[in-house]
């Protein structure tokens, strides 16, 4: 920050080149925007010299994302003057034997509900991983037709391609 047309008096340093476990990017507002790194440090510099500094610290939790754990406080001679600890509900319990994202695989049985909903499955053909089932968790059915006509005149213009011109189509679909 500072007047225009001269050095800033205050800079702020952002240092962050920890990596992250679990790495997000999205483009959701029209620009890339990536979530790879932890921000470690921050530090305030006026007029070239440090004003203060900030460490965070991080451990992780559940899914391996980290969590915030606390945040440190320097003066400008790298002394701690203060500090924050984060302490966080563990909802997945993972202190008590919860492993998030086992290695083994666990095989889930829906048995033989008897639900039939007729459905029509061209894939069952190809593999019996593909049923024409529905499951107690959820199945659909639908059927729909539309259809439309056009019509439509080009008045002499003086065009030779759209005066003068008359058309017309029409569309028909079914599906079940």
């Amino acid at each position: 920050a500072g007047n225009a047309g001269q050095e800033p008096h205050t800079v702020v340093l952002f240092d962050g080149n920890k990596v992250k476990q679990v790495k997000t990017n999205n483009a959701r507002y029209g620009f890339l925007a990536s979530s790879n790194k932890l921000l470690e440090k921050v530090t305030v510099n006026f007029q070239g010299a440090t004003l203060r500094s900030y460490a965070f610290d991080y451990k992780e939790g559940a899914f391996h994302k980290e969590m915030l754990t606390g945040v440190r406080q320097y003066d400008n001679t790298g002394k701690e003057v203060a500090f924050q600890n984060f302490d966080y509900y563990d909802d997945v319990q993972a202190e008590k034997g919860y492993v998030p994202f086992k290695d083994d695989s666990e095989k889930w049985n829906t048995h033989d509900d008897g639900l039939d909903a007729g459905f029509i499955n061209p894939l069952k053909a190809v593999s019996k991983r593909f049923s024409d089932k529905p499951t107690a968790l959820g199945g659909t059915t639908s059927s729909s037709v539309s259809g439309s006509f056009y019509a439509g005149v080009g008045p002499w213009d003086g065009s030779k391609w759209k005066g003068n011109t008359i058309g017309g189509s029409y569309s028909y679909s079914s599906d079940t």
